[in-house]
Formats: C-alpha cells, structure tokens, sequence
C-alpha cells in the first residue's frame, strides 16, 4: 500500500482527493484524482489507472500556487523543442529533451521532470531552454 506524498511545504501527510474538491469550477475535472495539502493550497494530479483498484502514482511533487505557476512556465518554454509544430523543435521526442535538460541542470534524468521540480529548479530550466532557442 502507497502512502500519501508529504506536502514538501509544511511536511503533513497529503489527502487523496477528487478535482471536485481542488477544482470546483471545472466540472470536466470533477473525477481526478489528486494528492492534496489543504493548508498549504497544495496539490499535484495522478497518473491515469488501468483499473480502478490500482494505487494512484502522483504525476509529481506537491505544488502550491507559486510553484504551479512556474511549473505552467516552465512547460511552456520547454514543450517547444519537442513540439513536432513548433519553430523551435530541437528533439525528436520529449524523453530526449528531458535527458537534454538533466545535463544541463546538473541532475539525475531520473529527476529531471518538471512536476518534480520547485520553482528554482523551474527558473533555472527556463534559463536553460531560453539560451538554447536564442542558439
């Protein structure tokens, strides 16, 4: 049996939540699921289940609304330089861009992922893939 993540904010155990509760407002949400730190506005979503009595795997770490936000950013940047659309398509697949991005930060690629990243780490891969489009 999986534990819950523990909120890296505040170090509580995390709830298992539905999107109704984080989410109210997004009906489209409504059954996700997700680990959650009410006291921090924390959360982070789940992977897809094969069955409803598999566990659910966290997608990431815990995120509050600042780290959210430069998580959103970050993805932005780096979804580019796989993105088969897009100008600045620099990799042929996302995987090879995450092993690209663990270099250059200096990390494991095992956590080279940006919904296991704080927003330091977010700002730094930003950096990083900015330098590569102005190349």
């Amino acid at each position: 049996m999986q534990t819950n993540p523990q909120c890296p904010f505040c170090g509580c155990q995390s709830k298992l939540v539905t999107g109704k509760e984080v989410y109210p407002h997004l009906p489209n949400l409504a059954n996700e699921l997700l680990f959650q730190c009410a006291p921090c506005d924390a959360h982070v979503g789940t992977h897809k289940r094969k069955s409803p009595t598999d566990e659910p795997v966290a997608l990431g770490t815990l995120a509050d609304k600042g780290t959210r936000s430069y998580r959103s950013k970050a993805h932005a940047y780096f979804d580019r330089l796989w993105a088969p659309e897009d100008k600045f398509k620099r990799f042929a697949s996302r995987t090879n861009a995450y092993k690209w991005l663990a270099t250059k930060l200096l990390i494991p690629k095992k956590a080279c992922h940006i919904g296991m990243f704080d927003a330091d780490m977010c700002k730094k891969a930003i950096n990083v893939v900015i330098k590569e489009m102005d190349r």
